[in-house]
């Protein structure tokens, strides 16, 4: 298995930060925002990851990620020149998957659940991870049928079908670069990967399951510091609290103290 990490996004509402480096090299607290994403993967087995991003901002991936050597990955890059959504970010990634089955991660979503069994555990088809949350509008929302059965994925509704959301990170295979080339731009200008899910819920060969832990959006000013917040809730729980600096290594540590305290 292999991972992408879409990361191209202008970040258009969290302006005027994103005039001075990309969304997923702001800070989230004491790390840059993509060290969440890169901790997550590394927590598991997967070694090879891609990171699609911007081509204006390449030269600040290369500073701050680089080859990911230091985090013990293999990190190749994308480059998204147009904003066409998720879906074209990761068809652009076929080459680099080859075949292989893959795990996705939205670079601006901060999660802490451990995805070392969801990734052993996953074998075809594709499988959603999802969160409750307070404003189901901002999202992309489940619908479930009368069996709790996953039976659609809807993008920003104005009337939600449920409180669960798709958090960004989901596990796929191979078949999804198949689905994409049937899609068509969506009212938004963009290639929907919820257009993709679509294919995999009619085929019978999607599910979703719940995340444990908390989950952040940091999309915007209020949730970036929200997320920032909860991080240093968690950075202050630790003896390791009054480090003047943090490594990637860190988030391991703050990942273990959310499953003692929760």
């Amino acid at each position: 298995m292999k991972a992408i990490i879409c990361a191209a996004g202008l970040g258009t509402r969290l302006a005027p930060l994103t005039d001075a480096a990309p969304k997923c090299l702001l800070p989230v607290y004491n790390q840059p925002m993509i060290h969440y994403a890169l901790s997550a993967i590394q927590a598991t087995v997967i070694s090879k990851v891609c990171i699609v991003i911007h081509p204006d901002y390449a030269h600040m991936f290369s500073r701050v990620v680089a080859d990911g050597s230091d985090y013990g990955l293999d990190v190749t890059y994308k480059v998204q020149a147009e904003p066409s959504g998720v879906c074209d970010a990761i068809a652009l990634c076929q080459d680099f998957i080859a075949g292989d089955n893959f795990l996705m991660l939205m670079g601006d979503n901060i999660i802490f659940d451990d995805l070392t069994q969801v990734t052993q555990d996953f074998e075809s088809g594709c499988n959603i991870l999802l969160t409750q949350v307070q404003d189901p509008r901002r999202f992309g929302v489940a619908d479930f049928d009368e069996n709790n059965k996953l039976i659609s994925l809807i993008e920003k509704p104005e009337n939600p079908p449920s409180n669960f959301a798709w958090t960004g990170v989901a596990l796929f295979d191979s078949k999804f670069f198949e689905y994409a080339k049937n899609i068509e731009l969506s009212p938004r200008g963009e290639y929907e990967t919820n257009d993709v899910i679509q294919q995999y819920i009619q085929a019978g060969t999607a599910k979703c399951q719940n995340l444990v832990y908390p989950w952040f959006d940091a999309g915007t000013h209020q949730d970036l510091v929200k997320a920032s917040s909860f991080v240093k809730s968690l950075v202050d729980t630790t003896k390791d609290s009054k480090r003047t600096h943090a490594s990637i290594a860190d988030l391991a540590t703050l990942r273990e103290a959310i499953y003692v305290n929760q």
